[in-house]
């Protein structure tokens, strides 16, 4: 956890929000200023889920990418 932690760290792009792990599955909660549309949010979750899987390429992950509004 603490690698993906890092990678989102290091992209400046993006706030974790959770991340958690059941046997070879990872999931990824992140937070990304302002306001997405749907494409931009699937860009970010492809841009993101690609970083991942380079370093971390044992787990299937799913990235979800939130909003924040703040």
């Amino acid at each position: 956890m603490r690698k993906a932690k890092k990678v989102i760290r290091d992209t400046h792009e993006f706030r974790t929000d959770s991340v958690w792990i059941n046997g070879d599955r990872m999931w990824v909660n992140v937070y990304k200023n302002g306001m997405l549309n749907d494409q931009q949010r699937e860009d970010a979750e492809a841009r993101l889920h690609k970083k991942l899987v380079q370093a971390l390429p044992r787990y299937n992950i799913e990235v979800r990418v939130q909003e924040d509004r703040r």
